[in-house]
């Protein structure tokens, strides 16, 4: 899709999420979220593309991507760890750069 913008990619694939359902009242939400989580995974996984092309994504780079996901007030946060931590949060992902202190309070 050229020149989509994120909300209306996710309302086109919720809208096609709910035909595939035949359009059964009650799931609207369930489609909303789905395409939304699918939208942010489509867009990691992009930017992860260009790091493996172009090498080490940098601050510009992570801030376009946690933008990019819709991340609120993602123009205010600048520290290279706090835009992983949103990316994460943002693709319901188990912040990885915790492991080590998860596993030392095991």
């Amino acid at each position: 899709m050229e020149n989509v913008t994120r909300h209306q990619w996710i309302s086109v694939a919720a809208y096609n999420k709910a035909e595939v359902r035949r359009f059964t009242p009650g799931r609207e939400s369930d489609d909303g979220l789905v395409a939304e989580n699918d939208y942010v995974k489509m867009e990691t996984v992009h930017y992860l593309t260009i790091v493996d092309e172009n090498g080490a994504m940098n601050i510009n780079g992570l801030q376009n991507l946690v933008i990019s996901i819709g991340v609120e007030s993602a123009y205010r946060i600048a520290i290279r760890f706090e835009l992983i931590d949103a990316i994460q949060n943002a693709a319901h992902h188990y912040p990885c750069f915790h492991a080590d202190q998860a596993m030392a309070s095991r």
